[in-house]
């Protein structure tokens, strides 16, 4: 009789990127995470903060996790990129350098009196889901 299981649980080791080796080995990626396409010769590539740089202060952004893009996908998420930064920004009393300011917000007063901000429709759940694919892939290289 021929034992395939075992009585014992599977240990399992959680993966974590914790140094800045780690983070620097989890960028060597050979596909966009983006996209999920493998990375062909000649093809057009970009570095992108996972999340983007401008969410954190200053002091909070090292070590940074920074993985391989196609630039053409890359750079069809950078204004929803610095719109959620600016957002998150301001409401942690960071101003907005004018000449960058890509949030479109209307302050005013709610029927009730209160006051009211509108600001610019940012799809916050679809930034955060791409966010957690880069967090998988670099965890996991898929």
């Amino acid at each position: 009789m021929c034992c395939t299981t075992s009585p014992w649980p599977a240990i399992i080791v959680p993966v974590s990127l914790v140094t800045h080796k780690l983070l620097k080995g989890a960028s060597g990626l050979s596909f966009c995470y983006l996209c999920g396409t493998t990375f062909r010769p000649g093809d057009e590539t970009d570095r992108d903060h996972v999340p983007p740089s401008g969410l954190f202060a200053k002091a909070d952004r090292d070590p940074p996790l920074i993985l391989l893009t196609h630039r053409r996908c890359n750079r069809s998420r950078s204004t929803e990129d610095q719109e959620i930064s600016q957002l998150v920004g301001v409401l942690h009393g960071r101003r907005v350098n004018a000449r960058h300011n890509k949030l479109q917000i209307q302050v005013g007063w709610s029927p009730d009196g209160q006051p009211a901000v509108v600001a610019t429709p940012i799809d916050v759940k679809a930034a955060i889901r791409r966010w957690v694919r880069g967090f998988h892939a670099a965890l996991y290289r898929e």
